[in-house]
């Protein structure tokens, strides 16, 4: 199938995110099934408008353009798109009538769990299906809208995120926001100064945040910007910090860190109890600080329990639901129902 991506948001590798990875990694393992595809997305400061990008970075087809939903149909065409991955939910309801306003078979995604904000309605369009990234984004997005899911969790890079040989020695938290738990990573710190804490810029983070790692933060944290090797900040990590305040619909870096054997304590939050599981430890929203500290000492100084602890993170890591082969398949099988939907 050729198959055509649709995000109206900047892509990789100017911006960087849980979401942009899950997206590329889709695209990449699609194409290595004998698919062609591509992806249509907003401009960024790269020379490309509009046209197919010959990256070296991303192998397949990226469309950066100013106006990516009204550009969306020509773009199609061109690529000759024979079904449209849309990646919502925001923005989402849109790009759907502009598919079916032009017959072109689509499948709307969920990437996140953030419905509250969009005032568009999906109950209105026949002809389309929907997935979500999680079993809590499918049973939210069913509440909200009353629309079934399929749930396709995200693909991970097993060749790229894989064990090192030895644990590292710090504490790893990506996405410096107070949605993501910057307040508590930083509570912790002051908490456990001899532990080292690493503060890893994602999507944008406002200067603000950047600055009072740098210069106002306990001196135990590092700050480290934006990277396109994740792997690296993983394997400086002996624990994965996601304390996230907000309804994660996932939290990809709990499967990145956890297929690379670190334990990932979390937030009793969203879809964090599918991706944690029982490759870490959760937390209750507005549990007592020390009992986080208690945990990260237990991981750092008994041998045996973070032995036991990584052997659960691996066999978590390595369940039949996120092989690759298996989410491939189920994404072959949805994309391809869709095609023989009438789009009206």
């Amino acid at each position: 199938m050729r198959i055509l991506g649709y995000k109206d948001f900047v892509f990789l590798p100017a911006e960087v995110s849980g979401a942009h990875w899950s997206i590329d990694r889709l695209m990449r393992g699609l194409q290595s099934r004998g698919h062609d595809a591509g992806l249509v997305c907003a401009t960024d400061p790269l020379p490309f408008h509009g046209n197919e990008e010959p990256s070296p970075f991303l192998p397949y087809s990226v469309f950066r353009t100013e106006h990516p939903l009204e550009d969306l149909p020509g773009l199609a065409w061109k690529f000759g798109a024979e079904v449209i991955i849309i990646f919502g939910p925001s923005g989402a309801a849109s790009a759907i009538a502009t598919c079916l306003g032009h017959g072109l078979p689509c499948l709307c995604h969920s990437t996140t769990a953030s419905f509250e904000g969009i005032k568009e309605s999906f109950g209105a369009f026949n002809g389309v299906l929907y997935s979500g990234n999680s079993l809590f984004t499918a049973t939210k997005f069913k509440a909200w809208y009353g629309i079934e899911c399929a749930v396709f969790p995200p693909l991970i890079d097993r060749a790229r995120f894989s064990p090192p040989i030895n644990a590292g020695n710090s504490i790893l938290f990506i996405n410096p926001s107070p949605q993501k738990g910057i307040h508590l990573t930083i509570a912790l710190a002051a908490l456990l100064p001899n532990r080292k804490f690493i503060v890893g810029h994602s999507w944008p983070a406002t200067q603000q945040w950047a600055t009072y790692i740098r210069s106002g933060a306990p001196p135990n944290i590092e700050w480290r910007e934006v990277t396109l090797e994740p792997q690296a900040l993983y394997a400086e990590a002996r624990v994965l910090l996601m304390p996230s305040i907000w309804e994660e619909a996932w939290g990809r870096a709990a499967s990145e860190g956890q297929a690379m054997g670190l334990p990932v304590l979390g937030m009793r939050r969203g879809g964090l109890e599918e991706s944690i599981g029982p490759g870490g430890k959760l937390f209750d929203l507005g549990e007592p600080l020390g009992r986080w500290a208690q945990e990260i000492d237990m991981l750092f100084e008994d041998q045996a329990y973070y032995r036991t602890m990584s052997e659960r993170v691996l066999g978590h890591a390595n369940r039949s639901s996120m092989k690759e082969d298996y989410i491939l398949s189920l994404w072959e099988n949805r994309l391809a129902e869709a095609v023989k939907l009438e789009c009206c």
